[in-house]
């Protein structure tokens, strides 16, 4: 169980880096970045990264169910 719950606990520092990542680029898309290709590649990056992040929070949710369904 140890190593599960440790495995949760790296997935959930993942999502809260990458989410606060996420916030940043925001923050760069508001000061309008210059060059329609750059903020193409930066529209792209923002919708993988947020499949990635729904994708891990699901993986997270699973292993929680998992654990609780073991104990």
């Amino acid at each position: 169980m140890g190593r599960l719950d440790s495995a949760v606990a790296r997935l959930n520092k993942a999502v809260s880096t990458a989410k606060s990542s996420s916030e940043d680029f925001d923050d760069l898309e508001r000061n309008e970045l210059d060059g329609q290709h750059v903020l193409d590649k930066y529209n792209k990056l923002k919708e993988v990264s947020s499949k990635a992040i729904t994708r891990i929070e699901k993986i997270i949710k699973h292993l929680e169910i998992s654990n609780n369904n073991i104990n």
